[in-house]
């Protein structure tokens, strides 16, 4: 028995410096591989599970804008949410600020001033519930959303983790959620938090394997239209919550480099299919309006799938006042 007792013990001390030293080792790599990452500075937050903090000239809800909560009387004031894309680099290259010159410039005046909301990663969800819990407070007379490449990766990045709703935030099983929650209470959950790199390390594999057996011509058009007919849904409602507001929206669906490119990957082509079911709502909807297609011969103007140069801002902000002005139009004639 005490022969036993001490194979046991010399058993479970050899896998404990295992495990010890592979953490080490994979720290060390992992530190290697993310040495050109940039951790974004944000925090959690009800019910939109993060928001940026207000560092680095942001302002108290870590938008890149300098205007305060309180609007000047005799102000027209636009607020563009949307994700990375519409948040941009550079405040002075951002599509808020080429908007803002090009409605001023266009009607001759000063008073229109445009806030940048857009939130690195937002979906369209995220968006909705931002503008019920913060935008209104901004007193604006129009919201404008640029979505849709958000959309698409939520889709493809949640199909190893269903959430029971079609479009929830990106990896949204690994923040506080109470079921999830859950099932962290159990006693073996604990184990990640001693060793995360081993963890990190596991799930890095667990997705791999997931995504070389998963077939997606398995996904029919009858299988994606349902995931088109939930974004509409939320667009829908933000629509219909700034309406009961009095605020005007317009939702703009964004470029995506490999939409409608014949030369793609199985999973490309499928997230093309999709974007084409999104795009097709459109025509139902007169506050929505398609930019898909702005940069077809300007492939260049991409520096990914998504985010473009700030010639390619310049020429997204200038669309979308195309679209607005006669309404912008309208209240400064008022």
């Amino acid at each position: 028995m005490r022969k036993l007792s001490r194979y046991c013990l010399f058993a479970l001390l050899t896998v404990t410096v295992v495990a010890l030293l592979t953490e080490a080792i994979l720290g060390i790599v992992f530190s290697f591989k993310d040495r050109h990452l940039e951790p974004m500075a944000v925090h959690d937050y009800p019910y939109l599970y993060f928001m940026f903090d207000s560092t680095g000239g942001l302002n108290a809800h870590g938008f890149k804008t300098n205007y305060p909560l309180k609007k000047q009387f005799g102000k027209f004031r636009i607020i563009l949410t949307g994700g990375s894309v519409a948040r941009g680099k550079l405040p002075e290259e951002s599509i808020a600020r080429y908007l803002e010159q090009e409605l001023n410039t266009r009607f001759q005046t000063g008073k229109i001033e445009v806030i940048n909301a857009g939130v690195s990663a937002f979906v369209a969800e995220q968006e909705f519930i931002l503008t019920q819990l913060i935008l209104r407070h901004y007193e604006p007379n129009m919201i404008l959303s640029l979505d849709g490449y958000n959309d698409l990766m939520t889709f493809k990045i949640n199909r190893q983790y269903p959430s029971g709703f079609e479009l929830p935030p990106h990896n949204w099983q690994d923040f506080r959620v109470i079921a999830d929650n859950r099932m962290r209470q159990r006693p073996f959950s604990r184990l990640p938090l001693f060793f995360r790199n081993i963890s990190r390390a596991v799930r890095y594999l667990q997705r791999q394997q997931f995504e070389n057996n998963f077939r997606w011509q398995t996904l029919t058009d009858d299988k994606l239209r349902p995931i088109s007919e939930r974004y509409w849904q939320i667009i829908g409602d933000t629509y219909d919550f700034c309406r009961a507001k009095k605020i005007g929206y317009y939702n703009f669906l964004q470029p995506v480099r490999f939409y409608g490119v014949n030369d793609t990957t199985s999973q490309l082509k499928t997230l093309s299919r999709l974007y084409n079911l999104i795009e097709a709502g459109i025509h139902e909807k007169p506050y929505a309006f398609s930019l898909t297609a702005i940069f077809k011969d300007m492939p260049e103007i991409f520096t990914d799938d998504c985010h473009v140069t700030a010639e390619g801002n310049r020429i997204i902000a200038q669309q979308m006042a195309e679209r607005i002005s006669n309404d912008v139009q309208a209240w400064l004639e008022n």
